[in-house]
């Protein structure tokens, strides 16, 4: 499931690289820093859901000490 949320719109951001270029060659790094940008935009968000919802089960757990302690990782 996480290779196929960053696999797609990894595969959607280098078509729109290379629809840009319009027939004319792009430059090789632009694909690789799509591609680059997007897998961390996934991973973050990923990342801030786990987070969060530890976070969410911290304060429901009434654990203030603990919540705080995660609060500047997001």
């Amino acid at each position: 499931m996480l290779l196929a949320a960053v696999a797609v719109p990894a595969a959607v951001a280098e078509r729109a690289c290379a629809r840009a270029g319009g027939g004319e060659a792009v430059a090789p790094a632009a694909p690789v820093a799509m591609t680059t940008s997007v897998t961390w935009m996934v991973l973050g968000g990923a990342s801030l859901r786990r987070q969060g919802r530890r976070l969410g089960a911290e304060l429901l757990a009434d654990d203030l000490a603990t919540a705080r302690q995660r609060l500047p990782t997001l």
